[in-house]
């Protein structure tokens, strides 16, 4: 049966919520008033494939996150979670397994297509795109046959140095599977 006001959840998301009122116990009504809400497109995806945040903000982006949906793009808040736009409509799927910001450049957003999770409903992707303007424009990089990127990590101190995780094909032999490693932006 069919409920549009209830959100989906993943075990281990019900689980922190059950957690959560004794993690506050003594906190003046600090949590009293704590509500679960969908902060992704609604019913686009209720599946957070990833999260990433600058880890060094400036002034700008101290309150940016991008949440990627395992069916529903990336999703940018630059108010701390009050409202979000998908900024990856551009690209040609909108099955994301990975976002990562680089920790040196908030501008960096590299973003792996693909979903990241190994069940019969996982769509595919077409490799990573690159954004260095805060996810306002992305280009492609390639890894178009890895089909699913699980994993993404920047380099702490060179945007250029980046790893990119792919599962390949899911249930059958794939060449592209792998630890992919580029030193120049992407570019090789």
């Amino acid at each position: 049966m069919y409920h549009s006001k209830i959100p989906q959840m993943k075990t281990t998301d019900s689980f922190l919520l059950l957690l959560l009122p004794l993690a506050c116990q003594g906190q003046p009504d600090m949590f009293r008033e704590f509500e679960y809400r969908n902060f992704n497109s609604t019913r686009a995806s209720a599946w957070i494939s990833d999260i990433a945040v600058p880890e060094n903000p400036d002034s700008a982006n101290t309150y940016v996150i991008y949440a990627a949906a395992r069916h529903g793009g990336v999703w940018k808040t630059s108010n701390n979670g009050v409202s979000f736009e998908c900024i990856t409509d551009t690209l040609p799927t909108t099955s994301i397994g990975a976002v990562e910001v680089a920790p040196s450049n908030p501008d960096v957003v590299w973003v792996g297509t693909g979903e990241a999770s190994s069940a019969r409903s996982a769509h595919r992707g077409y490799g990573v795109y690159k954004s260095i303007d805060a996810g306002g424009n992305f280009e492609y990089m390639g890894l178009e046959n890895t089909q699913h990127i699980a994993r993404i990590i920047i380099h702490p101190e060179d945007e250029n140095t980046v790893f990119v995780a792919s599962m390949g094909s899911l249930f059958t032999p794939n060449p592209d599977r792998g630890v992919y490693r580029t030193r120049d932006g992407g570019n090789h």
